[in-house]
């Protein structure tokens, strides 16, 4: 699954593009938590309101320049509901990706231990 690495919305008046870089997912994974509360993030309002803050904070060097709570957000809600939408997609590629190589790494360790079909019989 392949999601754009920037979505551009309207913020403020004007177009803000943001980037999902991968100190931004990490920070978004760490709201998450556990992805099955990925689909819940329109829903769960804290969550909803914490995704957004770090979506939209304007960051020098990663981090936030200065504070934004979710009172400070002036985008239309089409915008908020793609936003979320893409943040989620990224999110679950994101929990996928390290999933299958979670997965990946166990077969080569059971076939790194796995006892060998060529040895002696007593």
């Amino acid at each position: 699954m392949t999601v754009a690495s920037t979505i551009t919305v309207k913020s403020a008046g004007s177009d803000r593009e943001i980037k999902m870089s991968y100190g931004l997912l990490t920070v978004l994974a760490s709201h998450v938590g556990d992805p099955d509360r990925i689909p819940f993030i329109p829903m769960d309002h804290t969550l909803r309101d914490a995704v957004m803050v770090e979506m939209l904070a304007v960051r020098e060097k990663g981090r936030p320049v200065e504070p934004l709570t979710a009172a400070d957000i002036d985008i239309e809600m089409d915008d908020a509901e793609n936003l979320i939408r893409w943040a989620q997609e990224h999110l679950i590629g994101f929990f996928l990706r390290s999933a299958k190589e979670l997965k990946s790494q166990a077969e080569r360790i059971t076939t790194a231990l796995a006892p060998s079909s060529s040895g002696t019989a007593s």
